[in-house]
């Protein structure tokens, strides 16, 4: 996915299903091994920074910072680990986000 924010999307409205699909997207590249400048390069690109998601990937950085041998057990043992987070990245992104208002897609 392209991330990056043309000059003709700044000051757009932002709708929240497309900002969870980011988010969500955020998560998913956190849990590769190897993804942390990824990560942070997404976040900066989409403008988006969920601190209640942050605990989440920072704990899975620290984890495979300490990890050792090939990409494959790295990404194995990762995969374990992820087991033990809240169920899918849905859990690991903010209550605030589940707030149901006005201000959803319009259709």
């Amino acid at each position: 996915m392209n991330f990056h924010l043309t000059s003709s999307q700044f000051n757009q409205p932002r709708y929240k299903d497309e900002s969870l699909d980011h988010l969500r997207s955020i998560f998913k590249q956190a849990t590769t091994i190897n993804s942390k400048t990824r990560v942070k390069q997404m976040k900066t690109d989409t403008g988006l920074k969920d601190t209640f998601q942050d605990f989440f990937t920072d704990r899975i950085f620290a984890f495979t910072s300490k990890l050792r041998g090939s990409a494959k057990d790295k990404q194995a043992a990762l995969d374990e680990m992820v087991k033990q987070l809240p169920q899918g990245a849905k859990d690991t992104i903010s209550p605030v986000w589940r707030i149901r208002g006005k201000y959803g897609r319009v259709n």
